[in-house]
């Protein structure tokens, strides 16, 4: 509330310079990748209902993973924003599947060096595809950020 009794809301600008990009054709999916050329991979998949640039900590972690060397990649899954119930973690690791795929083309020749990271139900994901994806053997590393089981909170 400000001093006259109302309610004010703080927006808060995050932006992030970078390549929008499609990895999947049917369905059509896009993802976002900072600049520049590289076969090392940052691949963040964000929680439940989550898309691009949800958590206020995404520019600050772009920009660190970006000084370490890696390209920022954030995907865009049919589970994402009101993609919740629809999707599957079978879905998403077949969808991640396409992505790391495109990750791999675009740093031949070089072997890529990917690192992946979940927040929330994201994590679900990211355990799912390391017992499950193709593309795991260039997964260097794995970060589980607040991990969390909704996805299945209503099964039986």
């Amino acid at each position: 509330l400000n001093g006259e009794g109302h309610f004010c809301a703080r927006v808060v600008k995050m932006e992030l310079e970078g390549i929008l990009f499609t990895y999947n054709s049917k369905p059509r999916l896009a993802a976002f990748r900072t600049k520049g050329p590289s076969s090392r991979y940052f691949v963040y998949v964000p929680g439940l209902t989550d898309g691009l640039l949800e958590q206020s900590f995404l520019p600050p972690l772009a920009d660190a993973v970006g000084r370490m060397g890696y390209t920022f990649v954030q995907p865009v899954l049919s589970s994402s924003y009101s993609g919740y119930g629809i999707s599957s973690l079978a879905r998403d690791c077949e969808e991640l599947n396409a992505l790391l795929e495109h990750l791999v083309q675009l740093a031949a020749p070089a072997r890529p060096d990917i690192v992946v990271m979940g927040h929330s139900t994201g994590c679900q994901d990211w355990v799912w595809y390391l017992a499950h994806g193709r593309h795991t053997q260039y997964i260097t590393h794995a970060i589980l950020q607040a991990p969390a089981s909704d996805r299945y909170s209503n099964a039986p």
